[in-house]
């Protein structure tokens, strides 16, 4: 209260009205799909169509859907306020009241007094403790899913390094090795920088430098 005389709170009835302009918006949006989503059957034999209207159904959908929004906000509405609101925020006063009295008591009851210091039962031991149960397992440490992997006696083909210019496929059938010979190797790579589609040689050709 006293933050409100002093209007250090400006906006506090403008939240107040944002939530019950919330509050009357969907529970008329609610109402007015009840009352539009209805079906009315009408009499083919009147003349005049709309003079013998038999009833109104209202939809099975619109029903539930009317029941559980009102449920889901009646849920948010209280968990905007669990414990009151505003100045009936008395368990929350409560609360706080009780932590200040005990912080309040342990500082004026052992005020100036010291607790003995002495070492821990455990100071002399470095090597960390495990239970009973953990001590008796076996220390496995993390390993990756390959560190067991032994390539030399793999039952795969072996993999030959050789350089590129004397690269001859040694599965290639004899008939595809002349023909495979024939083409010319591309030496020189492609001058097209990774996020423009343009060529380098396209660019503009002067630099300038800043010293």
């Amino acid at each position: 209260m006293e933050m409100k005389h002093e209007k250090a709170i400006a906006s506090d009835t403008l939240v107040n009205a944002i939530f019950k302009v919330a509050f009357c918006v969907v529970r008329a949006y609610l109402a007015i799909c009840v009352l539009a989503r209805q079906y009315v059957v009408e009499k083919p034999e009147d003349p005049i169509p709309t003079q013998g209207v038999a009833i109104f159904a209202v939809t099975l959908m619109t029903s539930l859907q009317v029941f559980f929004y009102l449920a889901w906000i009646k849920v948010a509405e209280e968990l905007l306020n669990p414990l009151g609101e505003d100045d009936d925020d008395l368990e929350c006063n409560y609360i706080i009241d009780h932590n200040f009295s005990i912080a309040f008591q342990l500082a004026d009851t052992h005020y100036r007094e010291k607790p003995s210091q002495k070492r821990d039962d455990f100071d002399s031991i470095v090597v960390p403790l495990y239970s009973e149960h953990t001590a008796g397992n076996p220390e496995k440490g993390y390993r990756g899913s390959a560190s067991t992997l032994n390539l030399t006696k793999s039952r795969f083909i072996k993999t030959q390094m050789i350089p590129r210019e004397n690269y001859t496929p040694s599965h290639m059938p004899t008939q595809f090795i002349p023909h495979f010979e024939e083409i010319p190797p591309r030496l020189k790579r492609r001058l097209t920088h990774p996020i423009s589609f343009r060529r380098r040689h396209e660019r503009p050709k002067f630099i300038i430098l800043f010293f």
